[in-house]
């Protein structure tokens, strides 16, 4: 995949934050840019959410009254592209909070660095939101340590200069009593010159009652400062202790407005009191031999309401009882194994807040084709004058799932571009690696199969139309696990909360 901008525009076109990834002539990205808004509004299917070009592909996503998306080369995996997309879109939604053109003019720097943690020359980065938001934080403790111990040695350097002018003035209030006493002595005789008493310079740590010696010494308040110097044990302690909260203090975002009661759906502008993230992702191999399917899964946690930090969670589990579980050492194993509950073995002790917490994962490997998503057959025919025929089909299998950018890589025999007669969804040939990319839109439960027939001149065998490999994205999880309730711990009253699920491929490959 190449991205080449990432951007944000109103529904007039206007463009308020753009980034670019690849070195492109200024007058050349200003009118891609600018092209989006009127491709957008001719564009007869408003369903889809990417529009092509000649030579360049948009991939969009609403947001309010604005959209983001980024542009990219029509030969860049579309895949790639919407979770880079997905990306950008979640970056967006983390910096800027309300969704007005003042607010993208302010985070505009903010948001172009973020983007740039997820999109590097154009490639993008294997990142989290987490990775991304302590990137943009630039924390670092030894570069804390070290600051705090240069102010440390500014301010004993201020201290020790203050003290060094106070001794230099205290010597020049001793010079000048030494002469004046020595002028009376010379005016009164010369037992007048014992009058004068040299020990009167260490006086003014003891003020005499009388205001005219008084007068002629410096004040006490000045002389104390000298203990200050005394005791640098004393600012040690604090400085560590300074330096200790300022390493366990973490900052926290304000939560955000509570929502209306029920789950709610997954959009991340509408997170409710408690979310839940529920990734998968699948790794497949289908062949003549057998299948092999590893599902790997995880549960994620984010409390929005700190009101809502002290609750339990209710689990509806997979049907299917090979999978295996692995639990956060803090929660009920116990709760969990008999009654599908999450709650923390210490029930008082509440959930961290504005951070995303992982509760459970889950795996499962199967050799059973019926738990495949989908099954992708191939079926190759040698013909007359050498000319090989394939049918291709995509059949889903599990019925509850929405795949959606469905692409089955199917690599041709000689290298030469095929004639295809027939073929649901779209195509496209790569000449650089000879493989035919097939792309379908989606498979759900209204649409459960699609196929394609294409011929090649060249002979072939069977075996060179293998591997073929298989992406798509989900916004429905495999497992179907599913989170019912999340009750308060006291007084048992249901929170609002909201559910994200996606699915995404690892690795598929159809062998023969």
């Amino acid at each position: 995949m190449v991205v080449i901008s990432a951007a944000v525009c109103n529904k007039q076109g206007k463009i308020l934050v753009a980034r670019q990834f690849q070195e492109i002539p200024r007058l050349r990205i200003e009118g891609l840019l600018a092209a989006f808004s009127r491709l957008l509004m001719s564009t007869a299917d408003k369903s889809r959410n990417y529009i092509e070009t000649d030579s360049v592909r948009y991939l969009f996503q609403p947001l309010e009254q604005f959209y983001v998306f980024i542009l990219t080369n029509k030969s860049s995996n579309i895949i790639e592209d919407m979770e880079a997309l997905q990306q950008v879109y979640k970056v967006t939604l983390e910096y800027c909070y309300v969704m007005d053109e003042a607010e993208f003019s302010r985070q505009a720097f903010t948001l172009i660095s973020a983007y740039d943690e997820v999109v590097a020359f154009g490639y993008r980065e294997k990142v989290t939101m987490q990775q991304v938001a302590q990137y943009m934080e630039m924390d670092s403790q030894d570069e804390r340590l070290h600051e705090m111990i240069e102010r440390n040695k500014r301010l004993e350097a201020i201290e020790e200069a203050k003290r060094r002018q106070h001794i230099i003035e205290q010597e020049k209030l001793d010079a000048q009593q030494f002469r004046g006493g020595y002028n009376q002595a010379g005016g009164g005789g010369g037992g007048g010159y014992s009058s004068y008493q040299r020990p009167q310079a260490t006086t003014s740590y003891q003020p005499a009652a009388d205001s005219a010696s008084a007068s002629t010494r410096a004040p006490p308040k000045k002389t104390q400062k000298r203990g200050m110097v005394l005791a640098p044990a004393g600012k040690k302690n604090e400085f560590l202790e300074a330096l200790d909260e300022e390493i366990e203090h973490k900052d926290t975002a304000p939560p955000p407005a509570e929502k209306a009661e029920g789950p709610g759906p997954s959009s991340a502008q509408q997170q409710r009191n408690v979310h839940f993230v529920m990734e998968e992702s699948v790794s497949v191999e289908q062949g003549d031999g057998g299948v092999r399917l590893e599902l790997k899964g995880d549960l994620s946690i984010i409390v929005n309401d700190p009101s809502s930090s002290k609750v339990f969670t209710v689990m509806k589990k997979s049907p299917n009882k090979s999978y295996q579980y692995k639990i956060h050492p803090n929660v009920d194993k116990n709760r969990f194994n008999k009654e599908g509950v999450l709650i923390l073995r210490n029930p008082d002790r509440p959930l961290p807040t504005s951070t995303s917490l992982g509760l459970l994962k889950w795996r499962l490997l199967s050799t059973d084709e019926f738990d495949l998503p989908l099954s992708v057959s191939c079926w190759p025919a040698q013909g007359a004058g050498g000319k090989t025929s394939c049918t291709l089909e995509c059949e889903l299998l599990q019925k509850h799932l929405n795949l959606e950018y469905i692409e089955v890589h199917i690599p041709v025999p000689g290298g030469a571009a095929p004639n295809v007669d027939r073929a649901d969804g779209s195509y496209d040939f790569d000449d650089a690696t000879g493989t035919l990319i097939w792309q379908i839109p989606s498979l759900n439960e209204g649409t459960t199969s699609s196929s394609m027939e294409f011929a090649v001149t060249a002979g072939a065998d069977n075996s060179e139309f293998f591997p073929i490999r298989v992406g798509f994205m989900s916004s429905t999880i495999l497992s179907e696990f599913a989170v019912e309730d999340v009750v308060q711990v006291d007084g048992g009253q249901s929170v609002p909360f909201s559910v994200e699920q996606h699915a995404v491929v690892d690795n598929f490959e159809v062998v023969a």
